[in-house]
């Protein structure tokens, strides 16, 4: 099975803000690395904002699960905001749950609104969770 990632940057001179793209099953690299820019942005007093490009996501390795335990903390706190852009609906009632619970915003786009995640990232407004 085919994987990679890759960061992306978003039309912004911020350097909290960026784009994360994961093709085939996320590994345990990629996600050590997401968490890295994570602590980089937090050690330097601000807060993410993430596109998370996830259309051609299937699934993850076990080794990601030990890497969101020993960094919770991280991902707790150092998101401000995510935009989840996916093809799947199991995965948009998945993503308005954890907003619900989560102290980030939180928004799953379908891929065809991927304009409007990409300004919903950057600006800020409406912090409501998709349908």
């Amino acid at each position: 099975m085919t994987h990679s990632y890759e960061f992306f940057e978003l039309d912004t001179d911020c350097p909290n803000t960026f784009g994360f793209r994961v093709h085939g099953p996320l590994t345990t690299e990629a996600m050590h690395a997401f968490i890295e820019r994570l602590e980089a942005i937090e050690a330097s007093g601000n807060k993410a904002r993430c596109y998370l490009d996830l259309v051609h996501y299937e699934g993850f390795e076990l080794g990601v699960i030990r890497e969101k335990i020993s960094h919770v903390k991280t991902l707790w706190h150092a998101i401000d905001r995510v935009a989840y852009v996916i093809d799947r609906s199991w995965m948009t009632a998945a993503v308005n749950l954890l907003d619900a619970f989560t102290p980030m915003h939180i928004r799953a786009f379908d891929h065809s609104q991927a304009a409007e995640a990409t300004a919903w990232v950057l600006t800020g407004d409406g912090a409501v969770a998709a349908a």
